[in-house]
């Protein structure tokens, strides 16, 4: 079984991926600036301070990252608050691995309280033992920081912690630190698809209902 588990929020638990597309769009439509081709693989990789840093610097030079960040966190707000969906199947395997008694935490780059609105909404915040932000440890996620903090937290080795997440940037600096990563697909990012699936090979997981079946061929 998965004695521990890190997991990754926005496009591996939560349905949000297209949200912060269409939060830095607005962002910048308002602004009257032309939306640059490979944005969303360029912030993709960043986290929210660094995402904001880069618009900042090279899109909206008369906003400060500070404030590109609360107003793009002002139109997260409400839709984590009130509208955004688990992924199919997230609910029930969450359930079953509680019952079994794996020990889960949060590790995200998004923003802390949109997590904590949408989780607490969906009643699986509980589930977890806590969150870790990449701001809590100062690094994105191309750093290993943020996953081993939450292996710390749950008093794990990083070859005893499963992460959980979609990113292919993600997944290759958790797999670098050494722990075990179950790849997620993502129907925002369709391009990644395969690189998900490429990184994590037999831990690729199609759709969250197959995780009990990975579960006991990978981690009898």
């Amino acid at each position: 079984m998965i004695r521990y588990g890190i997991f990754d929020v926005d496009g591996t638990l939560l349905d949000s991926m297209g949200v912060w597309h269409q939060a830095s769009v607005r962002l910048l439509e308002k602004h009257e600036v032309t939306i640059p081709q490979g944005l969303d693989e360029t912030l993709e990789v960043l986290s929210l301070r660094g995402g904001s840093e880069y618009l900042s610097r090279h899109l909206l030079p008369q906003l400060t990252p500070e404030q590109v960040r609360e107003q793009i966190d002002q139109q997260l707000r409400e839709e984590y608050r009130l509208r955004i969906p688990l992924k199919e199947g997230v609910r029930q395997q969450l359930e079953r691995l509680h019952r079994q008694g794996t020990r889960m935490i949060i590790a995200t780059a998004g923003i802390d309280q949109c997590a904590r609105d949408a989780l607490t909404r969906l009643e699986i915040l509980p589930f977890f033992e806590g969150m870790v932000n990449c701001a809590d440890v100062g690094a994105d996620k191309n750093s290993p920081q943020v996953f081993l903090e939450a292996a710390r937290r749950l008093g794990a080795a990083p070859h005893e912690a499963v992460v959980f997440e979609d990113a292919p940037h993600a997944i290759r600096t958790a797999q670098k630190a050494g722990f075990p990563v179950i790849g997620i697909p993502d129907c925002w990012a369709m391009a990644r698809r395969q690189d998900v699936a490429e990184l994590c090979g037999e831990l690729y997981l199609p759709h969250w209902s197959q995780l009990e079946e990975l579960e006991r061929r990978m981690f009898p």
